[in-house]
């Protein structure tokens, strides 16, 4: 299942970290995709901005640490997987972009923590049910990796980010 926690971080502590990752400059890099897509979604992939703070076993951006590890020790994170963030613009047509799972690995977790408030939101499918997480400034929806999970595509904002970690 899932577990949806409002008003994740410190109002204030959350406030400096939305700043620093809207206002400054963030070295945000492009990737075509966000999920391997089937053919009937490539049209509606306009691909997405993401940066890594830490993959493959090392760090890649620690320049903003002192807000990642609040977040790290609240969610009780004993080893990390990864960590990013992930940035998808403004389309015009909402759409659900491809299921996919993170990691298989039965015992990891997958923490999704929104930093604006928007239309979009994370689609799961859960034993045949399909659920949507709203898109909501300062919640995080944290879930078992294995779990199939989506990007609901947002219309009204310039942009969505979300902090996506994966940890054991």
């Amino acid at each position: 299942m899932y577990k949806v926690i409002d008003n994740f971080l410190d109002k204030k502590l959350f406030e400096e970290f939305q700043k620093s990752i809207f206002e400054h400059k963030t070295p945000w890099y492009f990737l075509e995709h966000q999920v391997t897509v089937s053919s009937e979604l490539k049209n509606f992939d306009e691909g997405y901005f993401t940066l890594n703070f830490f993959n493959n076993g090392k760090e890649d951006y620690p320049n903003l640490n002192m807000y990642l590890y609040p977040l790290y020790n609240k969610l009780g994170v004993r080893a990390l997987l990864q960590s990013r963030a992930n940035c998808v613009t403004r389309v015009n047509k909402q759409v659900i972009k491809s299921l996919h799972n993170d990691f298989i690995y039965p015992d990891s977790k997958t923490a999704i923590f929104y930093m604006n408030t928007n239309n979009g939101g994370t689609f799961f499918e859960i034993d045949g049910e399909e659920k949507i997480v709203d898109s909501v400034e300062n919640r995080i929806v944290i879930f078992d990796s294995p779990i199939l999970h989506a990007t609901k595509t947002q219309t009204d904002l310039k942009r969505r980010i979300v902090i996506n970690i994966s940890y054991f």
